[in-house]
């Protein structure tokens, strides 16, 4: 069933997304983002535990060098990075290739990349 679920989801993100305004489906996204964040499941206990161990890591500390404040704070941040990427995925197929090419760096390939999308391909 969840399979199932999940199926549809995706179905409805490729369908859909890509159809409605870009400003509705940007705030859509972002508040699920912040249900899920504010939910406080597994995913997000675990994304936690990871920025926890990173950021201590990158201070050169064995316990966090951030408050259980800023680390939240960091946790909901990117839990909306994850939520707008799969925006972005959903919604490729209506970005322009300017604003894609605008927002990445070239390295020669990119046309190919635009022949296999034009194409249906991966």
């Amino acid at each position: 069933m969840r399979e199932r679920l999940v199926a549809w989801a995706y179905l409805l993100g490729w369908k859909v997304v890509c159809r409605v305004p870009r400003r509705l489906a940007e705030l859509a996204f972002r508040l699920v983002a912040d249900w899920v964040w504010w939910r406080r499941g597994r995913s997000v206990q675990q994304l936690e535990a990871n920025l926890g161990r990173v950021v201590a890591w990158s201070a050169g500390q064995a316990a966090p060098a951030t408050s259980v404040t800023d680390l939240k704070e960091l946790s909901r941040r990117g839990m909306r990075s994850y939520l707008r990427y799969w925006l972005e995925v959903f919604r490729l197929p209506v970005i322009p290739d300017t604003e894609i090419l605008g927002r990445m760096r070239s390295t020669g390939e990119e046309q190919t990349a635009f022949r296999n999308m034009a194409a249906g391909g991966a």
